[in-house]
């Protein structure tokens, strides 16, 4: 009897593995490991008609998986090759949609240098262009590039939209009828500075003309109040941005 085989002791494990890379199961002297396949993302088991990702190699379930660049690819890959996570997908959609810089950083919360942070990863990603006029105003505007893949990323995030993706889009919806090209022209801090010094100058200009003149000059006096708030909030505005 010493050359049969004992099965006491004997156990089967079961181990989840999106990798298609991994054996079905592997034997041991006590221990047979099964490995179970999972999609990638959702860990869901796979019972057939297995998919797997060109790009990274794992399995991945039907609804986590998408044609794009003309390979089937997960989810997570294709945010990868795109060069777009949720925070910026949060702002590509705002500018897909033609919202202006500032009501995309209000719906989305975001501060000065996170915004900024998320523009250079666009526009490194070609999904934005940047367009500043004498350095005193600057547009952006999505590409071809952000309008073809907008369509692939809207389904992907399409399962946040009941979280924070969701409220952001909301939140943008409810900020007021769109403005066009003029909506997305914004005033940089170096026309804040320009502005500021000039109306100020005009408005020393115009008070001193009016008491030479023995006439009311309060409207210069507040005219130039005005102006040096503008260039005092370029001047601070600039700081933040040379702080990034």
């Amino acid at each position: 009897m010493s050359g049969i085989p004992s099965w006491e002791g004997f156990r089967v494990k079961k181990v989840p593995t999106s990798d298609s890379k991994s054996p079905k199961q592997e034997v041991g002297d006590r221990e047979q490991t099964v490995y179970v396949e999972v999609c990638k993302i959702c860990r869901k088991p796979l019972a057939e008609n297995l998919i797997v990702c060109s790009r990274c190699g794992h399995y991945v379930c039907e609804e986590h998986c998408k044609i794009y660049q003309m390979a089937t690819l997960c989810h997570l890959c294709i945010v990868e090759i795109a060069g777009v996570d949720k925070r910026c997908f949060k702002v590509l959609y705002g500018f897909v949609h033609e919202y202006g810089k500032r009501r995309i950083k209000k719906a989305g919360k975001f501060t000065d240098a996170e915004f900024e942070s998320v523009l250079s990863k666009l526009a490194t990603a070609k999904m934005i262009e940047r367009k500043s006029f004498l350095g005193l105003f600057e547009m952006i505007d999505a590409t071809s590039l952000a309008l073809e893949t907008m369509p692939v990323l809207e389904s992907i995030y399409d399962n946040e939209l009941e979280t924070d993706v969701g409220d952001f889009i909301y939140k943008l919806g409810q900020s007021g009828a769109l403005l066009g090209n003029i909506g997305k022209i914004s005033i940089t801090p170096k026309a804040m500075l320009f502005f500021g010094v000039s109306i100020e100058a005009l408005g020393i200009i115009s008070y001193v003309s009016a008491r030479l003149s023995n006439s009311d000059g309060s409207l210069g006096l507040l005219a130039a109040a005005l102006g040096f708030l503008l260039f005092l909030f370029g001047a601070v505005s600039r700081k933040r941005g040379a702080g990034k």
